[in-house]
């Protein structure tokens, strides 16, 4: 009879044994991680499919329901490839195949008569059909709020707020944008490249995203495509990779997609920077449901070349273990906030022209060692003051303080104002 509360105790202290190391490893580093999340996320939060799952479906559309369906594009695929091709090239090549049998029953049948008058009009434009429903598909797709999922999904939201600095994805749904509504998303890699990332509270969907079916990533002939234009994505992601632990979350470690960007890294990087690596990054697997065989180790992931990248591979039933650690690590002020800052302060450097809501006064007469710089975020006129002992800049800021905060400092003694500045600056 006491075997089930012990099983119980076995594992609910396991969990904190996990969170407490998680913790541990990551307080290491004065950065908070970024995730980079995979299928796992969408298949737990949405019910979204495998891969695999998902060109069964498009499969059997393809055929009229066809028994053997996908098998059909399976061998195909596999006798035009010779039988040379990984399981990720293998669906891509798949993928390929249906997309060319899609189109034209998507332009004809019935079944899809009710896409064709809301898309037809980007289908003219030349995106693809296949592509138009595999968006329809995940626009479609909504969270689980099982109550499995809710309290995971609660937390997760709360892991958004100040504890990650952004995320990475190769998934196409808008899971992530509705967990963290406050992150600016940028869809590919053509956006990655054009715009001025801040690499704070922002989320990048390199494979692309169901809000805008032509930036989808599925076929042969897009990862073609995807990898001659990758050498951006990697220097991007190299950056992100040195300055932030990294949370592999919804992945498997043979996922195709990673091995290839670890790949990319390692071969950028000599043995000795390899190694810096080594304690930034996470891969969280799930166990199929065994709490019992929750655990914490060592991975290596060895490439080509004699390169290989050492990681710590976590092994959990619930992933509210990882969120909980998450939320142990805070940036100090919201992630927001500072990736509008310093989006403006980009924007001055750049152009030498400062943004509406930024107000700069540079003295250019003074030596640089001289310089001191304030930086007041806020609503305006909810910056009061600003005073710091010692400092002419405790000059700045008198000028907008009026007498309900003088009375304030009066009463409450809070403000620390000096009185010579107050008589002398205060209007």
């Amino acid at each position: 009879m006491l075997i089930f509360p012990i099983l119980i105790f076995m594992a609910i202290s396991m969990k904190n044994k996990l969170t407490e190391a998680l913790i541990e490893k990551l307080n290491k580093f004065d950065t908070t991680p970024f995730l980079f999340v995979g299928t796992g996320l969408s298949l737990r939060y949405i019910n979204a499919e495998t891969w695999e799952g998902l060109l069964r479906k498009f499969a059997e559309l393809s055929k009229d329901n066809k028994e053997f369906s996908y098998e059909i594009y399976l061998e195909n695929a596999k006798q035009q490839s010779k039988g040379l091709l990984k399981s990720g090239s293998l669906f891509s090549k798949i993928a390929g195949l249906i997309e060319k049998d899609f189109n034209l029953k998507w332009l004809q049948d019935k079944r899809f008569l009710k896409n064709r008058e809301s898309f037809g009009n980007i289908a003219k434009q030349g995106v693809s059909p296949f592509k138009i429903e595999i968006a329809d598909h995940f626009n479609k797709k909504k969270i689980n709020y099982s109550d499995e999922n809710l309290s995971e999904i609660n937390i997760l939201r709360r892991v958004g707020e100040r504890s990650v600095s952004g995320v990475i994805t190769t998934n196409y749904d808008t899971l992530l944008e509705d967990i963290f509504p406050n992150f600016k998303t940028y869809v590919g890699q053509d956006e990655l490249l054009f715009s001025s990332t801040q690499s704070i509270a922002e989320i990048y969907k390199i494979h692309g995203c169901c809000n805008n079916p032509k930036t989808i990533i599925i076929t042969d002939h897009d990862y073609n495509n995807f990898n001659c234009k990758n050498a951006y994505l990697t220097s991007k992601l190299l950056t992100i990779f040195i300055e932030h632990p990294i949370i592999f979350l919804g992945y498997s470690l043979s996922d195709e997609n990673i091995e290839e960007i670890l790949k990319s890294l390692a071969n950028c990087l000599s043995e000795e920077k390899i190694s810096i690596l080594k304690d930034r990054l996470f891969f969280i697997e799930w166990n199929n449901g065994h709490p019992e065989n929750d655990e914490i180790s060592t991975f290596r992931k060895s490439f080509g070349s004699n390169k290989s990248i050492d990681m710590t591979r976590i092994y959990v039933n619930d992933f509210s273990v990882i969120y909980h650690a998450l939320l142990n690590k805070k940036a100090k002020y919201n992630p927001r906030v500072l990736r509008e800052l310093k989006h403006d302060i980009y924007k001055l450097i750049l152009t030498n022209k400062p943004t509406k809501r930024m107000t700069v006064n540079i003295n250019e007469s003074s030596k640089i060692d001289s310089i001191d710089y304030v930086i007041g975020v806020g609503e305006t006129g909810d910056i009061e003051s600003i005073n710091i002992s010692n400092n002419n800049l405790s000059k700045v800021g008198y000028e907008s303080i009026d007498a309900a905060d003088i009375y304030r400092d009066i009463i409450y003694d809070s403000e620390n104002y000096d009185g010579k500045m107050i008589i002398e600056k205060v209007p």
